[in-house]
């Protein structure tokens, strides 16, 4: 009778135990969770930053063309670059929630996050406006896609997203299709 009750303790113990390793498990994951919950969230808030940033220097720029205002031209297009940067940034660490396991230096991943193409654009337009060399009207049209694309994603987009991503990918596209055309007047 003595062998039974010390078998039933043993049991009895074991079986606690594997609970208390399971809700450890459980335990720990939960807080893994939450803590990837925060940080999506703060790269959520530092996206929206850059897309509210991006709609005021691109909507600045546009208003200083029209205004033929070259000092807040120029200025207001280096921010919008420096945006875009930043927003790159906010990209690959999104990517890393939205393709867990893949790295962000992975090909596939870097054309979704790389924004040098209207870094370009921007760049490029900015030197040819100062310099009387640009065609208005594709500068123009640049700036405005990439003020479309942050107020587009600011009041009806989820962020970030693989649809954001891609989005992304097809504006820069578009500003590396537009930069031959810059230069040469109307």
């Amino acid at each position: 009778m003595k062998k039974l009750w010390i078998l039933m303790i043993v049991l009895y113990a074991a079986g606690f135990l594997s609970g208390l390793v399971l809700e450890s498990h459980y335990s720990t994951q939960r807080i893994i969770n939450e803590r990837n919950h925060a940080e999506i969230s703060c790269v959520r808030e530092k996206m929206f930053i850059e897309l509210r940033d991006m709609e005021s220097h691109s909507g600045n720029s546009l208003k200083a063309i029209k205004t033929n205002s070259p000092g807040v031209f120029n200025i207001s297009m280096m921010e919008l670059e420096r945006d875009l940067s930043r927003l790159s940034t906010q990209l690959s660490e999104a990517a890393i929630y939205i393709y867990p396991g893949r790295r962000p230096t992975d090909e596939a991943i870097t054309n979704l996050t790389d924004t040098s193409s209207c870094m370009e654009f921007i760049e490029t337009s900015r030197k040819a406006v100062i310099k009387g060399e640009a065609n208005i009207s594709v500068v123009e049209g640049g700036i405005t896609l990439i003020q479309n694309f942050a107020v587009e994603w600011l009041n009806n987009g989820t962020y970030p997203s693989h649809e954001f991503l891609q989005a992304n990918r097809e504006l820069q596209e578009q500003c590396r299709l537009l930069l031959p055309e810059i230069k040469g007047r109307e």
